[in-house]
């Protein structure tokens, strides 16, 4: 069975049924949400779901409203995970976002699932959901110059000037040759690091 008639079958169909209480308003910030997070460079995505999980309540000016904003999307993921092992699949996922009408297409829900997922195995956890459902939230941290430039320094770790493999490293784990890879997917010049300049084109590009 292919994932379209997976979720096309009747027992889905029935699930389907049942009424999920969540705002409208939550609703069309998880859309664009994750149209803007599945579009990202993969070190985009990482350094917004690390700026969700550490500094997005501090530095907001409504924090109170993306509070709000995280119980809602808390209720969103305790929906999906129906079996709750306190993981969400590709299957349940898509369960909640058609029955939302967040997304329509299983094909792009199946990648979409794989973009949010750090390990790519159709499985997220409630951090890398949050940080994708409340990309647009960091988006608009990001125009703010202040802000901006605190987020370059939270991830200039070693106070260097620039970001380098050693403190994406230090920031991620994984291994030097991941960071490596990581940095040249926004290093411009060539030079192996994330100046300032750079760091802005890649964070205010969405």
């Amino acid at each position: 069975m292919t994932i379209d008639q997976a979720l096309e079958h009747e027992w889905f169909s029935n699930v389907l049924k049942e009424t999920m209480d969540v705002p409208s308003n939550v609703i069309n910030t998880v859309k664009q949400s994750l149209r803007n997070f599945s579009d990202e460079g993969k070190l985009r995505r990482k350094m917004v779901q690390k700026l969700a999980e550490n500094v997005l309540f501090d530095w907001s000016k409504d924090s109170d409203d993306v509070r709000q904003l995280k119980n809602s999307f808390e209720h969103i993921y305790n929906s999906m995970d129906k079996n709750m092992d306190g993981r969400v699949s590709a299957v349940e996922l898509g369960r909640a976002l058609k029955k939302m009408n967040v997304v329509t297409s299983a094909e792009d829900l199946y990648w979409l699932t794989n973009k949010i997922g750090s390990c790519k195995n159709g499985f997220i956890t409630f951090d890398e959901f949050f940080a994708a459902a409340a990309s647009s939230k960091i988006v608009q941290l990001e125009t703010d110059e202040d802000q901006l430039r605190n987020a370059f320094l939270y991830f200039d770790m070693n106070n260097s000037g620039k970001i380098d493999a050693a403190d994406l490293h230090q920031m991620f784990g994984g291994n030097k040759k991941d960071a490596e890879n990581l940095i040249k997917e926004y290093d411009m010049n060539g030079d192996g690091e994330i100046d300032y300049d750079e760091f802005q084109r890649m964070m205010q590009a969405v």
